[in-house]
């Protein structure tokens, strides 16, 4: 199954099956808004943005909390900017 021209948004997406996910997802085309707590400069999201750069994957990845209001206000300020349009949720923040 191809997600060409469809956008994926993953919580907890960094490490684990939230990673599989991800990876998962760009690989068959989607374009990958990753969401987690981890900062940006962590060894682990760089690892996964390197690892999809090398792909040719668009993915784009915003530091926060889903269990903070104010973090979910900030998410989907940031989608907006993006483009706005989910094609694709995968709700897998502890």
């Amino acid at each position: 199954m191809r997600f060409n021209k469809q956008s994926a948004l993953i919580t907890g997406g960094v490490t684990g099956l939230g990673r599989a996910y991800v990876l998962a997802l760009a690989e068959r085309g989607a374009r990958v808004f990753l969401v987690d707590i981890l900062p940006k400069t962590s060894t682990e999201v760089h690892d996964l943005l390197r690892a999809l750069s090398a792909m040719g994957a668009c993915a784009s990845y915003l530091q926060a909390d889903v269990g903070v209001k104010d973090d979910v206000d900030s998410i989907l300020g940031w989608l907006a900017k993006q483009g706005g349009v989910i094609d694709l949720l995968v709700n897998n923040a502890g």
